[in-house]
């Protein structure tokens, strides 16, 4: 095996055992994450690739952080803290650990980890949250018994959301938002492409 393999296995073991030393970590497969969207796991992580896909955990603590790695270093991620988005982070292509709150009341919080990015921005890796020993995980949420799901494009899913050069940015996934807080329901927006020939047959 070539040195230089061999020097990268070592420092992403030594920096991922270095962080379980001093922090816990909870698992992407942990039954006390909840996820939304499309998502592929692996014996390693969760493969977070379409736009709207979140994970989700409950806490009883002062902050959070997340293990991630990018394939690329186009995505972007919303931080929404107790329903209320505080940040984005910037992705990188090795595994890292984003720090996405902290000097949070000392409580309970629900932290969800929001993709912001399309598929074509590639695929990001997602090993699980990280927090201090003192940091209580709660229970998942209980799943909504009924969903809305829409069927349109990119638009639909948010994309120029904040493209301030139009009015209408964002105006269909911003009704979505509205009315799955509304009625407390579940949201599904799977991005489907229907060709014009399709669409007229």
């Amino acid at each position: 095996m070539p040195l230089k393999y061999n020097c990268l296995v070592i420092y992403l073991c030594s920096l991922i055992a270095g962080v379980t030393a001093q922090d816990k970590i909870t698992s992407y497969n942990d039954p006390r994450i909840s996820y939304e969207g499309r998502i592929a796991f692996t014996k390693d992580a969760a493969e977070l690739s379409w736009p709207g896909t979140t994970a989700t955990i409950l806490f009883r603590g002062e902050a959070m952080s997340a293990l991630l790695k990018d394939a690329d270093t186009a995505n972007y991620f919303n931080v929404i803290i107790d329903d209320t988005v505080i940040g984005k982070i910037h992705t990188d292509t090795m595994v890292k650990s984003y720090s996405l709150a902290s000097g949070l009341p000392n409580g309970m919080h629900k932290l969800q980890l929001f993709k912001r990015t399309e598929w074509d921005k590639g695929k990001t890796w997602f090993y699980g949250f990280q927090a201090s020993p003192e940091t209580e995980i709660l229970p998942a949420p209980v799943p909504k018994k009924r969903k809305i799901e829409f069927y349109g494009n990119s638009i639909t899913c948010g994309y120029g959301i904040e493209d301030s050069s139009s009015n209408d940015s964002g105006s269909i996934l911003k009704t979505t938002i509205f009315l799955m807080r509304q009625l407390q329901q579940g949201i599904s927006m799977p991005n489907i492409r229907v060709s014009q020939k399709a669409a007229s047959e």
